[in-house]
């Protein structure tokens, strides 16, 4: 865990929506406050130039030059490389950059869930991440668990939201890194190597166009109650009318969400709203043929509010496109609204009724193919 007493230096460019701050204003109804920033430790990218290491600003410039106990664990961290199958991917020499990869959990009342959430963020293998986690008030017990794991969160908070987007922007507005993942409570990630993988695929890449680039996204695994499916994204064209792949499987560009944030509005399909934007607009996304997160099916909003979000899609797409709704909805969501009956009818019955588990279990089976070894 590379861990300074160096406050970041915070650049912010003119159209940002949501400006990096370290902290959240005070707020007298504010039930807790912790992590490693409150204590004075704060973490950085850092890019070496020559041969020597820096610490970086907010947009990944050199501005210091590293203490020493910094450059003895990068390069640590670079001879473990060479000894992991991911050398034949990217030769660990030629690594110039560590970039600080922040994760982003909201959580509120899900004390049976945000310990593994954590634990898949902080045994990650990648000495470089950043945890900011957003409780919205909870009254189950979450915020002693948050407590417990103080020294290993580098900013949390419990405080009153105005809902899931809100926190999310919040979580952004306090985010320094270069990348920005969002995890919500009750989803995991895949493995404790996913984030080391990622960022050894984008070095490995570094044709992408840096400029126009704004994600990167890969596979998910839905576990539903004793069963597990994995999915691979759907192909980028059918972001007119839904999501393509799962939002806790993407890492952002931090500045790229920084400029627009999310639309407080919407119920469960900001995200959407946000990647189909920026799909709108031409911002690359690039694929990472693996396996990022594990999404908890079992009981998400957008498992309860199939209509709720479908009506949201539709005004999202309707407004982008700059088109009425019924234009929008015969152009592009005929076949999604079939989808979202389909959807309400086998998680309930015509009068109503929850649909027996065996027979919800069948129909996921029909629709998404073989099972997946459970996360």
């Amino acid at each position: 865990m590379l861990v300074t007493t160096e406050k970041p230096v915070i650049v912010d460019k003119p159209d940002c929506k949501l400006p990096t701050s370290l902290f959240l204003p005070a707020n007298p109804e504010r039930k807790g406050e912790g992590g490693l920033r409150t204590k004075g430790y704060f973490k950085h990218s850092y890019k070496r130039v020559g041969k020597n290491w820096h610490i970086c600003d907010t947009e990944g410039n050199p501005v210091f030059l590293c203490p020493s106990d910094i450059v003895t664990q990068i390069s640590s961290y670079i001879d473990a490389l060479k000894k992991r199958e991911l050398s034949s991917v990217l030769d660990p020499n030629s690594i110039s950059e560590i970039p600080l990869v922040s994760i982003v959990t909201v959580v509120k009342n899900a004390k049976n869930w945000i310990k593994n959430t954590i634990l898949s963020v902080v045994n990650q293998n990648y000495p470089n991440i950043e945890y900011i986690i957003i409780d919205g008030n909870s009254t189950d017990g979450t915020r002693d668990i948050l407590m417990d794991y103080d020294r290993f969160v580098d900013y949390w908070i419990s405080e009153t939201d105005n809902g899931i987007y809100d926190a999310m922007n919040k979580g952004t507005f306090l985010s320094t890194g270069r990348w920005l993942l969002y995890l919500n409570a009750g989803d995991f990630l895949y493995s404790d190597r996913v984030i080391e993988k990622i960022v050894t695929f984008k070095y490995a890449n570094s044709t992408i166009d840096e400029a126009s680039e704004a994600l990167i996204y890969g596979d998910w695994v839905s576990f539903f109650s004793g069963y597990s499916f994995l999915f691979r994204p759907l192909h980028l064209k059918n972001l007119r009318t839904r999501m393509c792949f799962a939002h806790s499987a993407c890492l952002f560009k931090s500045e790229v969400v920084k400029k627009y944030g999310y639309q407080t509005n919407y119920l469960i399909a900001s995200d959407y709203e946000l990647i189909r934007h920026l799909w709108s607009r031409g911002y690359k996304f690039v694929y990472a043929n693996t396996v990022i997160s594990c999404v908890n099916c079992q009981d998400g909003l957008s498992q309860s509010f199939v209509w709720t979000g479908f009506k949201e899609r539709l005004r999202i797409a309707s407004a982008q496109e700059k088109k009425s709704l019924p234009n929008t909805f015969l152009r592009y969501f005929i076949m999604d609204f079939f989808s979202a009956i389909f959807s309400k009818v086998f998680r309930f019955d015509l009068f109503g009724s929850r649909t027996s588990p065996i027979f919800r279990y069948l129909i996921r089976r029909l629709r998404y193919g073989q099972t997946h070894p459970s996360c």
